[in-house]
């Protein structure tokens, strides 16, 4: 079982764990710095669990391989 917390330190936490890997990657997958962007928005709006699924979501096409 998966557990997310819906707090803004996790808000926080997913937003620095996006730009990490933006950092460290040539190629950024299409979408990602947006779906960062807007999940940082909308939690710094107190709208958490859409921001950490966007959050989440720019996470999923990181990892992903091509």
């Amino acid at each position: 079982m998966h557990v997310m917390s819906d707090t803004l330190q996790y808000c926080n936490q997913l937003a620095g764990e996006v730009t990490t890997a933006i950092v460290h990657r040539r190629r950024v997958p299409t979408g990602v710095e947006m779906l960062s962007s807007e999940g940082q928005r909308l939690c710094a709006m107190g709208h958490l669990r859409p921001g950490i699924a966007r959050l989440r979501m720019a996470i999923r096409r990181l990892e992903d391989r091509p």
